[in-house]
């Protein structure tokens, strides 16, 4: 005897996995049974945001919630349902684990905003472009890093194609890679990297050498880097302020001799520029921390005798 299907409630099922928090609460829950402040720590949500989002999704059927003591643990109803929906058939979304979605691609800046709003935690938001071979080259080691680091939300622009984001970022070439926190810049990464870069940029994890990547020419709206050439382990961190001129011709120095760094903008972080000033004794910008090394101002020579860039291109007028 054929049965007809209860098409509402696939609907409503379906409608669950459109939204990112929820993804992101099954995604944790992947991993075996938690209670509500497991799912503040390790999504990044706020907690109302998490309320509400596990009533909808016992509702749908998909959680198990059972009395921990004071607490409320919840659990998947069935885990291989929500294996089974988060695959790659979803184009504004990239399966690196082949079960839930690690990263979303951005089409616009609406969306972003909309994605994202609710998060409290830090994010990680990757500019590439398919016009930049160094782009190409250096997003398996974006999506690597991704995956060692779930409790961050990643999310994807291609600038190629989505042009209202990098703007307001101040993103000027590709691949770029920011640690965002409630729409402000903490880090960021320019230029041609590995994992074991993004680890020490953005993770605070140990130095490590650049990997040379050739890189095509970019576009009129953003560039694509220079071509890396492998250098030995380097740290360098930029700290700057929004109204520097100079701080801006020290980046654009180390993005042509395609230096990966940090920056820092102690104009926004106060702390930053009391650590800066005790380390220095220097207010002014900008200033370069090379592997422990103060460099105060855009003193070339120095610059180019602590990075070992002997014969580099000259500074841009």
């Amino acid at each position: 005897m054929h049965t007809t299907p209860d098409f509402h409630q696939l609907s409503e099922t379906a409608a669950v996995f459109s939204n990112v928090a929820r993804l992101r609460i099954l995604e944790r829950l992947m991993t075996g049974p938690c209670i509500v402040g497991d799912l503040v720590q390790s999504t990044g949500l706020e907690q109302a945001v998490i309320s509400k989002q596990l009533g909808l999704l016992r509702n749908a059927g998909l959680l198990v919630c059972q009395a921990q003591g004071r607490c409320r643990e919840y659990r998947l109803a069935h885990p291989e349902a929500v294996a089974s929906a988060g695959g790659p058939e979803d184009p504004d979304r990239e399966n690196i684990q082949g079960g839930v979605v690690m990263i979303q691609i951005i089409k616009n800046y609406s969306q972003l905003v909309t994605e994202t709003n609710h998060l409290k935690g830090p994010l990680i938001l990757g500019f590439f472009g398919d016009f930049s071979q160094g782009a190409k080259d250096t997003l398996p080691a974006f999506k690597a890093f991704c995956e060692k680091h779930p409790q961050w939300p990643a999310y994807l622009v291609d600038v190629g194609k989505t042009r209202d984001v990098h703007g307001r970022f101040a993103v000027a070439e590709v691949p770029a890679v920011i640690l965002v926190r409630q729409g402000r810049v903490e880090q960021r990464v320019v230029g041609t990297a590995t994992v074991a870069t993004y680890e020490h940029a953005l993770a605070g994890g140990p130095a490590a050498p650049q990997a040379a990547r050739p890189v095509a020419a970019g576009t009129p709206a953003v560039k694509g880097t220079p071509a890396a050439t492998a250098r030995p382990a380097r740290s360098v961190t930029v700290f700057t302020t929004q109204s520097c001129s100079w701080c801006v011709r020290v980046k654009n120095y180390l993005r042509q001799n395609n230096v990966a760094f940090k920056e820092v903008d102690v104009g926004r972080d106060q702390r930053a520029a009391m650590e800066l000033v005790r380390r220095t004794g220097q207010q002014g910008v900008p200033q370069l921390d090379i592997n422990g090394s103060y460099v105060v101002g855009f003193d070339k020579a120095k610059i180019d005798r602590l990075l070992g860039l002997s014969g580099a291109a000259s500074a841009m007028n």
